[in-house]
């Protein structure tokens, strides 16, 4: 289903001001972020010509406006290319969701914006009373990433999700973690209503994506889950660190707290003992540490292994997903 009728994304990045125009046009540093650092983001607005031709042969109704960066980061500079953006879209008679946590800014698009997705946060959750009543009529959600965990643990959390979409009062999106280790099984998670919706990370892998150029989901998005799955059936591997401790007790050891910098694996290749370490999601560049230097690997892309013997026998196992 998703395949044939992919979710469209514009990934934006208005850089920060003159004074720096290409950096990372967004006040948060989310522990979750795929974006930041990240090469491919724009340092400025897509070109008309870019959006239409990205969006006509969207099959979706809507057509999202997200990070990247903060879609609504210094409005007052960058509101003529983010309305530019949303004629466009308007023009091919689709509708527009922004993903925001500027909730100061979502009142100014009422009749504008058909649909606001608010990124929760507790600094955004302690704003919300001061904006909320200035929503009425204006088609609002709440969305927030789950932690990297188990099922049985996402479980136990359940209880504080239903009582988080009451106090909000509207509809509340929980996404899958890209970064978790473990698949969430959404049928274990049902809150038996409508007003909690699960995305699941396989509609981001097969969405479309519009940075620079035109993206698939799966070329740009790492998941972590069927890495370390891979990782884990290859008897050469040994993998310790962070990583490890996570897999031992994900609830005492989360994750991004252990640090993807603290993953250590060790191929054995014959006689040559191989290691890599980093952060497989957000390091352009692994290294590969062979004895008495230090070489900086290639990248490569897991579709296709095998594109140099030497390069399949000696990483093979390990990628960078960013081109």
């Amino acid at each position: 289903m998703y395949e044939q009728n992919p979710n469209y994304t514009i990934l934006v990045n208005w850089g920060v001001g003159k004074q720096n125009p290409r950096g990372f046009g967004c006040p948060k540093a989310c522990g979750y972020c795929n974006w930041r650092g990240w090469g491919g983001l724009p340092y400025q607005a897509q070109s008309s010509q870019q959006v239409a031709a990205f969006i006509a042969s969207c099959r979706k109704s809507t057509v999202s406006i997200s990070g990247g960066a903060e879609p609504l980061y210094r409005l007052n500079e960058n509101l003529p290319k983010l309305l530019a953006m949303i004629g466009v879209i308007r023009d091919h008679g689709l509708r527009t969701r922004v993903v925001t946590r500027e909730v100061q800014h979502v009142a100014k698009f009422d009749r504008i914006v058909d649909r606001f997705s608010i990124s929760l946060d507790a600094d955004v959750l302690a704003e919300l009373p001061r904006y909320q009543h200035k929503w009425t009529g204006m088609d609002v959600e709440y969305s927030l990433v789950l932690p990297p965990l188990p099922t049985e643990q996402l479980q136990t959390l359940m209880p504080q999700y239903t009582a988080l979409h009451r106090r909000l009062g509207r509809r509340l999106v929980l996404r899958e973690n890209l970064n978790s280790l473990y698949a969430a099984d959404f049928s274990r998670l049902s809150a038996g209503h409508r007003g909690i919706v699960f995305v699941p990370k396989s509609l981001c892998l097969a969405g479309r994506y519009l940075a620079t150029q035109e993206w698939h989901g799966h070329e740009i998005l790492l998941d972590h889950q069927k890495l370390f799955e891979h990782l884990m059936q290859d008897p050469r591997i040994h993998i310790f660190g962070g990583a490890v401790k996570h897999m031992l007790s994900a609830t005492v050891h989360r994750h991004r707290s252990c640090g993807y910098r603290c993953h250590r694996l060790a191929l054995i290749t014959g006689t040559v003992r191989l290691s890599v370490q980093g952060n497989f999601a957000r390091d352009d560049k692994l290294s590969a540490l062979l004895p008495g230097q230090v070489q900086p690997s290639r990248e490569i892309n897991p579709s296709c292994p095998a594109q140099d013997e030497r390069r399949s026998k000696a990483i093979h196992p390990f990628c960078a997903v960013r081109h």
